[in-house]
């Protein structure tokens, strides 16, 4: 038994001095460059492009337990503005000129140890879409950002020669784009350049486990969004309609959404919260100018809304709805507005009574919010949509 009762002791101090698992990290930086450029013609002849420079720069870390750590910039400044231009033929001749511009253009930039020699390097919209950055043609005629998602393919790079020297990899490539009524192609150069990436070994200590997280009081998923909201809308005053073509416009904007994707804590969280929603988003617009020109046009594509709640005095809750980071959830290949049109930055809002809070299932009914803010459209909103909540 004395003999049982020391292994077991020599055992356990073994295993006590055993050393922590050895993990090995790799570093590396890099340096992004390019430029996206799409032209095209729409429905009523126009002829328009947008060009857009990239510039990005980033720290990367991947360790052998499969971990990840990245940190990303800008270039100084970061890029200049995206553009749009697109010129209309009037029908008794001479040109009209629609010129907007984006903001700065986010490469979207992601990566994905393969291996332990391979680091996947893709460019694309689910980086982009998360951080509100999308081509498209703005407020003129022209593709969405869904016609223009570059699904840019993923180049591989060798982390063998990385940390023997710098590597670039360069993507180039053309693309047509056809939706609706337009029709054009889309251009893509991207150049990345990784500095020498670093090795570090260390030992992997064992982690205290995480706290054990209070579930909230009162958590409810989004079962559904149904109804319509319609905008009947028109350009704004000169001269802030003829920068973008928009004098003499007239004409509606339906908005629908579905398939929502999302949660949201009621009372256990921040009274003041804000939940972002995936949803698809439906929209019809339908315009005319009075020299007899057009547009019509249904675009449906995968969008976020941003769903807040806030106490109300009476005990309840002020349920707001409006856009989210990713693309614009109001533009249409026609002429018109943007989410950045909304009067308050809001497309609706309702509230639910202090009696409703805690059943099962809550229904409540979001009215326009505001409309548009008169620059460089113009317009009220009718119609209604009915948010519902099932207690998760």
């Amino acid at each position: 038994m004395r003999r049982l009762a020391g292994a077991l002791t020599l055992l356990g101090c073994a295993l006590a001095a055993a050393p922590a698992a050895a993990s090995t990290t790799t570093e590396l930086s890099y340096r992004l460059s390019g430029k996206l450029t799409a032209t095209w013609t729409a429905g009523g002849g126009e002829r328009g492009s947008v060009s857009a420079p990239l510039a990005e720069t980033g720290d990367l870390s991947f360790s052998s337990d499969g971990s990840y750590s990245g940190s990303v910039g800008t270039v100084g400044d970061g890029p200049a503005s995206a553009v749009v231009r697109v010129v209309r033929a009037l029908p008794g001749g001479g040109t009209a000129h629609c010129v907007d511009t984006l903001g700065s253009l986010i490469a979207g930039a992601d990566f994905e140890r393969r291996g332990r020699r391979t680091l996947l390097v893709r460019f694309g919209h689910e980086d982009v879409f998360d951080r509100g950055s999308a081509l498209s043609a703005g407020h003129c005629a022209g593709p969405v950002a869904a016609d223009l998602d570059p699904g840019l393919p993923a180049a591989r790079l060798d982390l063998r020669r990385a940390r023997r020297r710098p590597v670039k990899l360069v993507i180039r490539d053309r693309r047509p784009v056809r939706a609706g009524a337009v029709s054009g192609e889309l251009a893509r150069r991207i150049v990345i350049r990784f500095g020498r990436a670093r090795v570090r070994h260390a030992t992997r200590r064992p982690t205290a486990r995480p706290a054990q997280e209070v579930a909230p009081d009162l958590q409810y998923r989004i079962a559904r969004i149904g109804g319509t909201l319609t905008t009947e809308l028109t350009g704004g005053a000169e001269p802030a309609c003829t920068l973008l073509d928009a004098c003499g416009l007239a004409g509606s904007l339906a908005l629908r959404l579905g398939k929502p994707e999302g949660g949201v804590d009621l009372v256990g969280g921040d009274p003041d919260s804000h939940h972002i929603v995936n949803v698809t988003a439906t929209r019809t617009a339908s315009a005319g100018r009075p020299d007899g020109s057009g547009c019509t046009d249904t675009a449906a594509s995968p969008g976020r809304v941003d769903l807040s709640f806030a106490d109300t005095p009476a005990g309840g809750l002020r349920v707001s709805l409006g856009p989210a980071d990713g693309p614009d959830l109001l533009r249409t290949r026609c002429a018109g507005p943007g989410a950045d049109d909304l009067a308050g930055n809001a497309i609706a809002a309702g509230e639910i009574p202090a009696g409703r809070i805690g059943k099962p299932r809550i229904s409540v009914v979001l009215r326009p919010a505001g409309g548009l803010r008169g620059t460089p459209f113009t317009g009220t909103s009718t119609g209604e949509l009915t948010l519902t909540l099932e207690q998760a």
